[in-house]
This record gives C-alpha cells, sequence and structure tokens, in this order.
C-alpha cells in the first residue's frame, strides 16, 4: 500500500480509537509497530507525533500522558461501555429479530468498543437460549415499511398467524392488507406498524415479524394521519398492540399494585385513595382479551369495578375458560388430573393474623368467586373451618372467641 500521508493519519486515528482508554493508554513506538502489522505502513516515531498533535489541533479529544515515553488515548468514545451493553441486551431481547441478525448485530455493537472492553461484553452474551422470530426477511420488511413511512406512501403485504402444527396460515383469506403506515413502534418485545387498515376502516396494527414477504410500496398516497393520533396514547390503551372496541374503565387496586400500574399508565394516571390498603383510577384501554388477562394475572390485586357492562365482558370470558376447562374434551385431553386439588389459596386470619395454606381446584375458586356458587357447593371436599376462612379469613380458634363472645 502506498505510504500515503493521508491514509497514514486516519490509520493513527482508528488505533487511538480502538485501541485506547484512560486505561489503555499508548506509546509513539506501539502505534509505529501496529501501522505496520496491520496495512504495511511505514512511520517515523516524529511524523507519527506530528500526526497526533495535528489530530489534536483539529479538535480530537486525545490526552497526552506525559513520561519518557509520551503515551497518548482517546478521552472520549462513540459509546461507553454501558451504553454498548443496553444497546446489545435490546438486540438480544428483541424478540422480532432473528437469532442469525442478533449475532451479526452484537458483533457490530461489539466492534464499537475499545479492544480490551470486547471480552467482558462478549463474555455476557445470551442469544442462543431466547426465543427469536424466524423471519429472515425483517430487515427488508422494515426497511420498505420505513420508506414507505418517509413517502408517505400506502403499502400492501400478506399476513400470516400460526396454526396447528406450527403451519403458517394467511390471514384475510390470503388477500393482501392495504396499509397508510404512521409509525415503526416496539412493544412488549416485538416491533409493529400502526397505520389506517382500508380493510377495517380504522387504525389497525400488524406485527413486523408476521408481514410475509416484502411489502410493495404502492403509488397511491397514504390517508392522512387522524389529528388526534399520538402513537403513546395508542399503546398505552391497546395492551400489547391488541386493539379493540375503546372504553374508560375504573379499577381498583391494592397499593401494593401501584409499580405494575406506574408502569403501564405512567405517572401522569390519576388515582385516588380509597382506604388505607386500596386506590382507584380510571384509564381508557382496548377491550381486548389481553386486557382482560393483564387484570386476571394479578390474583384480584387489581379488580374491575366498572363499568358494569366491562365487568360482565371480563366474566363472561372467565366463565367460557372455565366452562371450556369443565368439558369433557378438556377431561378427555389432559386426564383426570385436571379436577385435582392442584392449587393452593392463602388466607390470614384478621384478629390473629395466623397464615393457612389451603389446597383447592382452580376451576372451583372461579365458580365461587365468579359465578357466585355457595362455598359448600363449590370446596364440598373441604371443612366448615377450611371454607370459613376462605370466606372471612377468620381461623377457628378465633371463630369460637367470637361465637362465645356472641353466647355472653
Amino acid at each position: 500500500m502506498e505510504n500515503d500521508s493521508r491514509i497514514r493519519i486516519l490509520r493513527i486515528l482508528e488505533v487511538l480509537r480502538t485501541e485506547t482508554d484512560q486505561d489503555h493508554p499508548i506509546t509513539i513506538v506501539e502505534i509505529v509497530k501496529l501501522l505496520n502489522e496491520r496495512w504495511n505502513l511505514d512511520a517515523h516515531r516524529i511524523t507519527v507525533q506530528k500526526d497526533i498533535a495535528s489530530l489534536m489541533d483539529a479538535g480530537y479529544p486525545i490526552e497526552a500522558v506525559r513520561s519518557t515515553q509520551n503515551r497518548y488515548y482517546m478521552t472520549e468514545q462513540l459509546f461507553e461501555l454501558p451504553e454498548l451493553k443496553l444497546l446489545i441486551d435490546a438486540v438480544e431481547s428483541g424478540k422480532f429479530i432473528t437469532e442469525k441478525k442478533s449475532r451479526e448485530l452484537t458483533e457490530k455493537l461489539t466492534s464499537l468498543a475499545v479492544r480490551s472492553d470486547r471480552e467482558s461484553l462478549k463474555r455476557n452474551i445470551s442469544i442462543s437460549d431466547r426465543v427469536k422470530t424466524g423471519n429472515e426477511q425483517l430487515y427488508y420488511i422494515m426497511d420498505a415499511l420505513n420508506e414507505a413511512i418517509n413517502r408517505k406512501r400506502k403499502v400492501s403485504f400478506l399476513y400470516f398467524e400460526y396454526h396447528a402444527g406450527k403451519k403458517k396460515k394467511l390471514r384475510n383469506e390470503g388477500e393482501p392488507y392495504v396499509l397508510s403506515p404512521y409509525t415503526l413502534t416496539w412493544n412488549g418485545d416485538f416491533y409493529y406498524v400502526v397505520g389506517w387498515s382500508d380493510k377495517h376502516e380504522k387504525i389497525a396494527t400488524f406485527r413486523v415479524d408476521r408481514i410475509y414477504r416484502v411489502p410493495e410500496i404502492l403509488e397511491e398516497k397514504a390517508v392522512r394521519k387522524p389529528k388526534q393520533y399520538s402513537i403513546g396514547d395508542f399503546a398505552e390503551k391497546a395492551f400489547q398492540m391488541f386493539d379493540r372496541e375503546h372504553a374508560t374503565v375504573e379499577l381498583l387496586c391494592v397499593n401494593e399494585a401501584m409499580n405494575t400500574v406506574i408502569d403501564h399508565f405512567g405517572t401522569k394516571i390519576r388515582t385516588e385513595q380509597t382506604d388505607e390498603d386500596h386506590f382507584r383510577f380510571k384509564a381508557e384501554v382496548s377491550l381486548s382479551p389481553v386486557f382482560f388477562a393483564w387484570v386476571f394475572q394479578f390474583g384480584g390485586m387489581i379488580k374491575i369495578v366498572g363499568p358494569l357492562e366491562v365487568l360482565a365482558q371480563y366474566r363472561k370470558m372467565l366463565r367460557q375458560q372455565i366452562d371450556w376447562d369443565r368439558s369433557e374434551s378438556v377431561m378427555g385431553i389432559c386426564g383426570s388430573n385436571t379436577r385435582e386439588k392442584g392449587f393452593m389459596i392463602s388466607t390470614q386470619c384478621p384478629f390473629c393474623s395466623q397464615e393457612t395454606e389451603i389446597p383447592i381446584n382452580l376451576i372451583d375458586l372461579f365458580s365461587w368467586e365468579v359465578d357466585g356458587l355457595p362455598a359448600q357447593d363449590a370446596f364440598p371436599y373441604l371443612t366448615d373451618d377450611q371454607r370459613e376462612m376462605i370466606i372471612s379469613g377468620t381461623c377457628p380458634s378465633c371463630w369460637c372467641s367470637l361465637y362465645e363472645q356472641d353466647e355472653d
């Protein structure tokens, strides 16, 4: 390679960027050696010293450590080590990125670190055990969607879902969807495209990794965004971007659920303390099964209290699940252990604070809580004391004491 001064100074800058930081300064002699080994560039120590001075005069953040052999290092890197780790973690956890692409991106991000720090990044990388999409065309799909957003054009694409046997099946009877894309957003480990759907005649969401092949960018202009459109508001209402009819619901929560509420609805949500242990708030949400499942997962810590039609819709979904669990078909598939008492309900006596765990069947708990079945009918296998502890929490000893006081 021709020993061009312009090439030499760029290589010196590359050495300083990739090999040095405050803990790893480098001498002129070491720089001369690296120039020769890596790029077959011959350079004199004085020439390299002048090149570094020129870089410093040009404003590059290079610091000199004065000694018998001056050492040099870059005081600022393009990315700090914690920043690179944060980006790598995002790549690793993104389910919308294939395992192959995750490894390629991770390697590129790792190369931005100072060489002495790269091994520490590599030792913390774990991709193979994570659930990843298998859509290798994801990059090209996102590129086409992004271009359509910038050009304000509609796109046409096929969309699939998985059926039994993990087989792909095209939605919309195999016909393409036509969308005016507004935003690409990352929500719940997946990338979604949000826009106006010609088929649904409203704003809709599609998971990018479920788009089959690269979308076609149409010449037809996109439908203009509604004036009130906000991706932040939309994502807040549509749990996991699953959009349905919107409604303002009132939720009653135990105090311990505040972190969860803030995680989803943000700190701007207005809450009202109802007593020492509970608070309530209202929020506009999409009435999808995903929202109802979100409420259910907290086991009573978050409850729907209104409107009544939303509560009825929630109870209907629970009853449908219970009826399905009770059906002969499920019993035949899963075996008789479906009816076993495999769920432990914890109670705490309000008088003596004694904690007790009672084994029950989860379906029976639903029958009592949701269907309103009397406790003696829902839990025929429990003793009277156990049923009373489920109903009021009162332990047998305290119940006897209360009964004796009533007699007096």
